[in-house]
């Protein structure tokens, strides 16, 4: 009986220590959170997605804030940078997606957590390396509407390329003694700029040689390099040969170029031009008559102003008594007696076109007023040859005013030229900005920056003294309401270079 109750006795005590232990144990386990860093599931070239594991959410079931940190340094932490992806109360694998990270760059990355203390614990530290931008892709280029010193080039970007927003640069380089042109290797180029689309662009050149062959190829440029098109080789036009005006030849030069007097004249600033030739005179009616007779359109037929009305025409027949108009077929001076008046009621397309019939061009607006004031012979007169504006030009303060005069009967300036102050005031090459002699190159300056209105120069014969003031400049509307815009008081000249 005695030795029953010892082992009873044996039994509570060995059930007492076993359960004592057992609660000794439960006191001593506590929850803990735990995250895992896994591998990358796929890498671009400015993002990534990264996976990782929450192996324990901790004692109070809850994980306050979870992702990934990365950074281009070792043991990045939330402070370099952080994908959040919120909170969560239960475990399991996760991905996050990086962004906004460098092309072909070394990345290291940890998972982390935030715990309910506000601490923060971290994965292991994986590596990553981002991959490199792809080229973009051009094609289609073409050389179009060939003329005497004239081309147009129109290319196409396929695709801006993986891994890039935008194309920094796209253009043409053209040479005329290597067959592959490059942007650091040519004799002509030009840079369209960036663009964030693709699609076709297009260029019109006004400055090749007559009769040489060419050889042009479109480029694009985006962070991955610059990639070329295909070459294509054109040849220039022989000049027409019934161009029949008197020209000078202005020996290029330096000079002021500006006038304190008119806020758009500002500041005088020092240009160099090259050496060229321009009319001696106004192109005259029967000038525009004989280029519309062997033009055969009133329209532009081709090129980058295809389809645009070049003077002012009614019911198809021609202008007002100042321009010309179409007798038995053919179009002829409107008024008997003004053929040599300089022909006006054109617009700035058919002024554009005449000189790019002939092989030349409309002056920019440096080569204008550098002629204008003389050249090299140049003695810094007020108006184009004088200070007497009765002198060289007709205007309104001039007796028998009311119209335009035959041209080369006032008298000519120090180069020779006639009519560079009033009778008709003159188109220019250049697009008009007011404020453009403040960025103006120094090297035969061309103010390509598109907008609706061109140059226009040297006063009217409806104008006063104060606007045949030789450099003061103008705006001229190409286009009004839609419709290609002319007006009685606007003519031009040609210059070849």
């Amino acid at each position: 009986m005695k030795l029953i109750k010892s082992k009873q006795r044996l039994i509570l005590v060995l059930i007492a220590f076993l359960f004592s232990v057992y609660a000794c144990e439960q006191r001593d386990f506590v929850r803990v959170e735990e995250i895992e860093t896994k591998d990358a599931e796929s890498i671009d070239v400015t993002t990534a997605i990264v996976k990782g594991t929450i192996i324990d959410v901790g004692e109070d079931g809850k994980i306050k804030e979870y992702g990934h940190c990365w950074s281009k340094t070792e043991n990045p932490t939330i402070i370099d940078n952080k994908v959040n992806n919120g909170e969560i109360i239960q475990t399991g694998d996760f991905k996050s997606t990086l962004i906004g990270l460098e092309a072909a760059t070394k990345y290291y990355i940890r998972a982390y957590l935030k715990k309910a203390d506000g601490s923060y614990i971290y994965g292991k530290q994986i590596e990553i390396t981002t991959t490199a931008p792809m080229p973009a892709t051009v094609s289609g280029l073409s050389v179009k509407n060939i003329g005497v010193v004239s081309a147009s080039f129109n290319a196409k970007i396929e695709k801006i390329g993986k891994g890039s927003t935008k194309i920094n640069k796209r253009g043409f380089v053209w040479s005329t003694s290597t067959n592959m042109p490059e942007t650091k290797d040519n004799e002509g180029m030009i840079d369209l700029g960036a663009t964030t689309e693709t699609g076709t662009f297009s260029e019109i050149i006004v400055s090749l040689k007559k009769q040489t062959k060419y050889y042009v190829r479109a480029f694009v440029e985006n962070e991955a390099g610059i990639v070329y098109t295909e070459t294509v080789t054109f040849d220039t036009k022989e000049p027409i040969s019934n161009f029949s005006i008197p020209l000078v030849n202005v020996d290029g030069g330096k000079f002021d170029m500006g006038f304190l007097k008119y806020p758009s004249s500002k500041p005088i600033h020092s240009v160099t031009v090259s050496d060229f030739k321009i009319s001696q005179i106004e192109i005259t009616n029967e000038a525009f008559a004989k280029f519309i007779n062997a033009y055969g359109s009133i329209l532009v037929r081709e090129g980058e102003y295809k389809g645009k009305l070049m003077f002012a025409v009614k019911n198809g027949l021609g202008g007002t008594n100042r321009t010309i108009k179409k007798v038995n077929g053919l179009w002829k001076t409107a008024t008997e007696g003004m053929e040599q008046n300089p022909v006006v009621n054109i617009t700035w397309y058919g002024a554009y076109e005449f000189c790019r019939f002939y092989g030349g061009k409309l002056p920019t607006e440096a080569q204008w007023e550098y002629a204008a004031s003389g050249g090299k012979y140049s003695k810094g007169y007020m108006y184009s040859g004088s200070n007497n504006v009765n002198a060289v030009a007709w205007q309104n303060e001039s007796p028998y005013f009311g119209n335009t005069h035959p041209v080369k009967t006032k008298k000519p300036n120090e180069l020779g030229i006639y009519d560079m102050t009033g009778n008709a005031a003159e188109l220019c090459r250049d697009y008009y900005k007011s404020d453009y002699y403040s960025v103006s190159p120094e090297f035969d300056p061309f103010c390509s920056i598109k907008n609706g209105n061109r140059v226009k120069r040297g006063g009217a014969w409806h104008q006063d003294h104060f606007n045949q003031e030789m450099r003061r400049r103008k705006a001229f509307s190409v286009e009004k309401n839609g419709n290609a815009y002319f007006d009685e008081y606007t003519g031009f000249r040609i210059v070849f270079e």
